[in-house]
């Protein structure tokens, strides 16, 4: 015989529509741990941002995770009082989403700039069952590169690629062409259906 308890709270669900990233790599009995490491991670550091957002303290707000469909995360933010205390009510009409992950993101800049994580940045007396499951790196680059921080001028330069601001590409293309002894073309098409001749990539 199982006994269920209902606990009616205030609720906020964060939904990302970005996979969690695997690294290159990585043995397929490692995913499924390197995942919940990621994701374990990832509410934690939202978690304690809205707490610093709030002013409270970190056992009044709890949260949790679970995966969409692609690996997508959806961090679910909840008040640790039953009937709530109007915490996730005030995260989501008194602050953008954007200072939620800002905030999570000056969590995961460890001041002590610890390897995985410590009591600096995302341990607490309220996630030590969790403490060996917290990873900060991988999260903050992540966080990083989902709001556009820190990132390079032309992330595709190792590809030896023009840089995105770039307004004659022709000329460069050009210079390419002129040195190269092979060419590669990657677009939707090249040919119309009707064979008109070149189509519009």
């Amino acid at each position: 015989m199982r006994i269920f308890h209902e606990f009616h709270t205030d609720v906020l669900q964060i939904r990302v529509d970005q996979p969690i990233p695997l690294p290159a790599n990585l043995p397929v009995e490692q995913i499924d741990s390197w995942r919940e490491s990621f994701a374990r991670t990832l509410v934690e550091a939202i978690r304690l941002g809205a707490v610093q957002l709030l002013g409270i303290d970190q056992r009044e707000l709890c949260g949790t995770v679970r995966t969409r469909l692609f690996g997508y995360p959806e961090v679910v933010l909840y008040d640790s009082v039953a009937g709530g205390a109007g915490y996730c009510q005030m995260i989501h009409t008194r602050h953008s989403m954007r200072e939620l992950l800002e905030r999570a993101l000056n969590i995961l800049r460890c001041r002590d700039n610890c390897s995985h994580s410590c009591r600096t940045c995302l341990q607490g007396y309220d996630n030590q069952l969790y403490w060996e499951k917290l990873n900060r790196k991988p999260v903050l680059a992540w966080l990083e590169r989902l709001l556009n921080i820190n990132q390079p001028a032309n992330p595709f330069d190792k590809f030896s690629a023009a840089s995105l601001d770039t307004t004659n590409g022709g000329a460069l293309l050009k210079g390419d062409l002129e040195t190269a002894d092979h060419l590669v073309v990657v677009a939707p098409r090249l040919f119309n259906p009707q064979g008109q001749g070149l189509a519009e990539a």
